[in-house]
């Protein structure tokens, strides 16, 4: 996607996504924050196609220097078999004419040579004798020149050829180092595709809620959305019985996902919290409100989201990882209302639980939507058998 950016970061960046760019003070206002992340969305996949083409280009170049290496494996491999083919002929040739030059006794000693050359009857013996020894020598010299020139320019070719070896290794490497980061840029712009591709379909519910609730473009959202949520006065557990699992973090932590095998580390803005009994405990709505989000998503499962109205003061609870969802969007619950059962769905999990965010503000509607850690606002023991403690 081994990803440079871990998945978890990605949902943090799309969780902040509205509260960082939107803006709205109207439904309008919203409307128009909407349309500018519909454009994020368009840019981010069309720069997922050019680095997935940029990846593609890579691999080729790759396999191309694949196929120059193995030439170059291939030809140093006929080099090495010249140079001993040679080193034989030479000491072949080196050996004969030894023979030959000791067939006519010259090749011990300058003794032996004028011997011979002295040993001739006539002028004309003598200056054949002569010659015959000089080219000899001359042929025996020529021979080992021209093997040992052979030699050396194949030590030469040798010596470019790992030269050339080490370019293109290195070239390669590096290849790699830039596909692998290119491979994780594609990981990181998939799942912020996917992400954000959620905050839309999702925003665009929220739009469609409030507009059927009566709020018009003009209209301070936050004002109108409040006012058609049902009251209530406090926050709390959304299970019978349980306890936390992994408590809200801004620091960086590491869990293992066994889907990618490996540590997945990130902050963590919300708590897990589970009720020791597996799949299937009741999940409860943690005040009174309205339905915004019922949808699955890749990494959160199925996750609902609820806008509440706090003594006056927007709030939203989302829960994500059920492995059933008894609401839709629009639907108005109470603290009493089983919204979904506990589960283990979606990429990032590690087992039954609930993820649960709590946010001050309307999610996906305010302007000043802020995550809090749930226990500022609830009172959560490190175990409960009582959701109202």
């Amino acid at each position: 996607m081994k990803r440079l950016l871990s998945i978890f970061l990605v949902i943090i960046y799309v969780l902040f996504l509205f509260p960082i760019q939107a803006n709205a003070q109207t439904l309008g206002d919203f409307k128009r924050e909407l349309d500018a992340l519909e454009k994020k969305e368009k840019e981010t996949k069309e720069e997922l196609n050019l680095t997935n083409e940029e990846i593609q280009m890579l691999s080729r170049e790759i396999s191309n220097i694949y196929g120059e290496l193995e030439e170059i494996v291939v030809e140093t491999t006929q080099k090495e078999k010249e140079i001993i083919e040679l080193e034989k002929k030479i000491k072949k040739a080196d050996e004969e004419i030894k023979k030959i030059m000791s067939a006519y006794q010259i090749s011990s000693g300058d003794s032996f040579y004028l011997e011979y050359l002295f040993g001739a009857t006539t002028i004309t013996d003598f200056i054949i004798r002569y010659s015959v020894t000089e080219q000899l020598t001359k042929h025996n010299n020529k021979i080992m020149k021209e093997m040992n020139e052979n030699i050396e320019e194949n030590k030469k070719i040798q010596k470019e050829l790992a030269a050339k070896e080490i370019v293109l290794k290195n070239k390669q490497i590096s290849m790699r180092e830039k596909q692998s980061k290119l491979e994780n840029s594609v990981l990181y712009l998939e799942d912020t595709h996917v992400s954000v591709l959620d905050e839309i379909r999702n925003a665009r519910e929220v739009i469609k809620l409030y507009e059927s609730a009566g709020c018009k473009d003009n209209e301070s959202l936050s004002t109108c959305a409040v006012k058609t949520i049902p009251s209530d006065t406090k926050l709390i557990l959304p299970l019978e019985r349980g306890y936390i699992t992994s408590g809200y973090t801004t620091e960086m932590r590491c869990v293992y996902i066994a889907i990618y095998g490996r540590n997945v580390c990130s902050n963590h803005l919300a708590i897990d919290i589970s009720s020791g009994t597996g799949t299937g405990t009741k999940v409860f709505a943690s005040a009174n409100g309205k339905v915004t989000y019922a949808k699955y998503e890749k990494y959160g499962g199925n996750k609902i989201c609820i806008h509440h109205n706090i003594n006056g003061i927007g709030y939203t609870t989302c829960y994500a990882h059920l492995h059933a969802m008894y609401v839709k969007p629009g639907d108005i619950v109470s603290k009493y209302t089983v919204i979904g059962l506990m589960g283990s769905t979606g990429e990032l999990t590690t087992g039954p639980h609930i993820h649960f965010e709590v946010g001050k503000g309307l999610k996906d509607t305010s302007t000043s939507y802020l995550i809090l850690n749930p226990s500022s606002v609830i009172n959560i023991p490190s175990s409960w058998s009582n959701r109202n403690q």
